[in-house]
């Protein structure tokens, strides 16, 4: 439902604060909640580990020496940019 309130005219503050605090109590029973934040844990964790690889990746010296050959490699076409990253991952690899 839609609903107006006003803090000028204070109108409607109580029956939305209500409506909200029926909404949560709902969502609590439904197990809405505790799913959710299961789902964001699992998130946060593959963010993170995303985000240690990539940082671990580029702060490779040689990776960050092979970038710069490569990039001008890209820039007069004489490799493909999805080559390029596999010539870095090969690198990494190893």
């Amino acid at each position: 439902p839609v609903m107006l309130c006003s803090a000028l005219e204070e109108t409607g503050i109580k029956e939305i604060w209500e409506m909200l605090c029926r909404f949560r109590e709902h969502t609590m029973m439904e197990g809405f909640w505790e799913k959710e934040r299961q789902s964001q844990a699992f998130n946060w964790l593959t963010e993170n580990v995303t985000l240690r690889i990539q940082q671990h990746f580029f702060d490779n010296p040689l990776i960050q020496e092979k970038m710069l050959f490569l990039q001008q490699e890209i820039q007069y076409n004489r490799i493909s940019p999805m080559k390029a990253a596999d010539v870095l991952m090969e690198l990494y690899k190893h």
